[in-house]
């Protein structure tokens, strides 16, 4: 995945273990939920900002206030 920030602050868990992973029905199978992510690395993301996370790497993401991204998905190499 690649994130760009438009507006706002957004901060971001890469990496680390994902805890009580959730199978969700009708979805496809790029994208797994869980509780939460134990360890990985923070990472705070302000407008203008870019980020790429490679792909099966655990990540979630939150903010405080307002914020608008946009998520570019590159499909993995087979």
């Amino acid at each position: 995945d690649l994130w760009f920030c438009l507006e706002g602050e957004v901060i971001f868990k890469c990496g680390g273990e994902m805890i009580n992973e959730i199978n969700l029905p009708n979805t496809n199978d790029t994208n797994s939920q869980a509780d939460y992510i134990k360890g990985g690395q923070k990472v705070i993301l302000k407008s203008g900002d870019w980020l790429w996370i490679p792909p099966d790497e655990p990540h979630q993401h939150s903010s405080k206030g307002l914020s608008r991204l946009v998520i570019i998905k590159i499909p993995k190499k087979n």
